[in-house]
């Protein structure tokens, strides 16, 4: 379910007034109401090619389709892969307001396939044991480091690797399984050094297994994510403090979205001091007592609210094939 522009200009207060977290509003305001204009006209290009791929779809059984307000009205229900509380407090706000037919078609079901996570498999198995290892005193967990599959890696430049990697090795007590591709065998990254506390894992990563299971889930302290939707879900599902740096898409409104409810600490990918402010948000997320029990607070409530979800999907779902 999409913002229109006067949503997003009338009822999302800027960025920064709402997070007070040490960086003046007005030097945001440009980069994100960049993010929001690329964001809108990223979903109006989905909307007027999904009209259009609806027609066909219609056309080939015979049914004539109009628009989507016409679709809505013969709709039974609208699954919305999204929980408003995980939004900003006033869009929540909105949705709330809403009345009658609309209210009773829409069903948030974000995070309901967080719930099940695949079994874990031995490569996984052997990864986590492979990170334990590697922390020869004191080790306190793993932190798992995954940027999704929109933006690859590969192209990530020498000088953010090793960023990273200085952060991570100055937290030392900690073992950090990164998901992280290069781009081909003389790609220069291969060349920079990993710290002991690192361990790179190409191809596919089983987040949420990492992040659900009963023996990943005690050893994983946190978590440094793209901000991806399904990563912020599976996060506030099995309670993993995150910190998000997004990079494009979607990403920056729910990093934004989500630190005003307390449930990340956000991360601005295009700031010079991007390694003072990732070490600082890591620290906060896995040592500020009073923030992870809000933390947890929070993500109690929402969790009960996704298996809710669950449950009314699975009793729409019936409903609509008993019908």
């Amino acid at each position: 379910m999409g913002l229109n522009e006067k949503i997003i200009s009338k009822n999302i207060p800027e960025r920064r007034t709402l997070l007070d977290v040490g960086r003046e509003a007005l030097t945001q305001t440009g980069r994100i109401r960049d993010d929001y204009e690329n964001e809108w006209n990223t979903n109006k290009i989905y909307y007027e090619n999904a009209e259009k791929a609806f027609e066909i779809i219609y056309g080939n059984i015979g049914v004539e389709f109009k628009n989507f307000k016409d679709l809505i009205k013969e709709t039974k229900y609208i699954f919305c892969n999204l929980q408003p509380k995980l939004d900003f407090k006033k869009v929540e706000e909105i949705f709330s307001r809403n009345r009658g037919a609309l209210k009773e078609k829409v069903k948030f079901i974000g995070g309901i396939i967080a719930t099940e996570p695949e079994p874990i498999k031995p490569e996984t198995e052997e990864l986590l044991e492979l990170a334990e290892a590697s922390i020869k005193k004191e080790f306190q967990g793993i932190i798992i480091v995954c940027f999704g599959t929109l933006i690859s890696t590969k192209k990530m430049s020498v000088v953010l690797f090793k960023k990273y990697l200085n952060v991570f090795k100055s937290f030392k007590n900690y073992s950090f399984i990164w998901k992280f591709d290069y781009d081909d065998n003389e790609d220069p990254k291969r060349k920079v050094r990993i710290p002991k506390n690192v361990k790179i894992q190409e191809g596919l990563i089983q987040q949420t297994t990492l992040l659900g299971k009963a023996k990943a889930n005690e050893l994983t302290k946190a978590m440094i994510t793209h901000c991806g939707y399904n990563s912020l879900l599976e996060g506030v599902y099995f309670q993993i403090p995150m910190v998000c740096i997004p990079n494009n898409s979607d990403q920056p409104y729910n990093a934004y979205a989500a630190e005003s409810r307390g449930y990340v600490k956000e991360v601005d990918l295009r700031d010079e001091n991007l390694v003072v402010y990732l070490e600082n948000a890591l620290g906060k997320v896995l040592n500020d007592e009073d923030w992870k029990e809000a933390f947890e607070e929070n993500t109690n409530t929402l969790k009960e609210i996704m298996n809710e979800s669950k449950g009314k999907f699975i009793q729409a779902m019936e409903e609509m094939i008993g019908n």
